[in-house]
């Protein structure tokens, strides 16, 4: 099997039809993912109590409640539903795979209970017993974006939505002067561009992804109130 780096893929569905020829090569990728994105949701979580100073080349934005919109209902499930129950909702999974308490599984993004379009995927967290308490949507698969100008409008727009349904978002936006945009993404100690919400219904955590030096995708986790507590992280 040809080399795979998480770090250049970041689940691109081409790639990822190409390269996984395996379930555990599946597990190894979503799990390496959903690690590296923890890395943000740690820092933003940080900055909500207010125990890091951001770099002054960064923007923040205070939180802000809302009352507008649910994340329960943008995905389009109920926090806690089991696995058959989203089976239910004609959701159709490419592929499941069980992490200690956790059943992992993809799908396409347009066999999700909501509608995300061919080009997109999510990936679902289903504890055990208590139910569907986690999802990843990759959506806005951008190429030959050099310059990073689509990938910014992207998550500008997205950023808009979220903010106008959940409030202002607590922000990480952070390149320095003079690095090129997506490969200093690549690196985790080099940059980061996400934003947060956190409202009743559950938080919401949008990233934007590099996979190499021209394109990128966003990233955007939705997790349950109870998700922490049930998962101890």
């Amino acid at each position: 099997m040809q080399a795979f780096s998480i770090q250049n893929s970041l689940l691109h569905p081409a790639k990822v039809s190409k390269l996984v020829s395996n379930h555990d090569d599946f597990k190894t990728i979503i799990l390496d993912t959903t690690n590296k994105r923890n890395l943000i949701m740690l820092k933003l979580a940080a900055l909500l109590a207010g125990a890091i100073a951001l770099p002054l080349a960064s923007n923040a934005v205070a939180a802000g409640p809302s009352t507008k919109m649910s994340v329960e209902n943008l995905l389009g499930i109920s926090w806690g539903q089991s696995l058959a129950e989203t089976k239910q909702l004609g959701v159709t999974f490419s592929r499941c795979e069980q992490s200690g308490k956790a059943t992992i599984c993809e799908a396409d993004g347009d066999n999700w209970a909501k509608d995300y379009g061919p080009k997109s995927t999510v990936i679902s967290f289903f504890i055990e017993g208590e139910g569907l308490h986690k999802a990843a949507v990759l959506t806005h698969f951008i190429i030959d974006d050099y310059y990073a100008t689509g990938g910014h409008k992207a998550y500008g727009d997205m950023k808009t939505m979220f903010s106008l349904g959940f409030g202002e978002a607590v922000s990480v936006e952070t390149v320095p002067k003079g690095k090129h945009f997506y490969t200093c993404l690549l690196d985790e100690d080099c940059g980061v561009w996400g934003s947060l919400w956190e409202v009743p219904t559950g938080t919401v955590i949008m990233q934007l992804e590099a996979y190499d030096k021209e394109s990128a995708n966003l990233a955007t986790d939705y997790i349950s109130p109870d998700y922490r507590r049930l998962t101890g992280s």
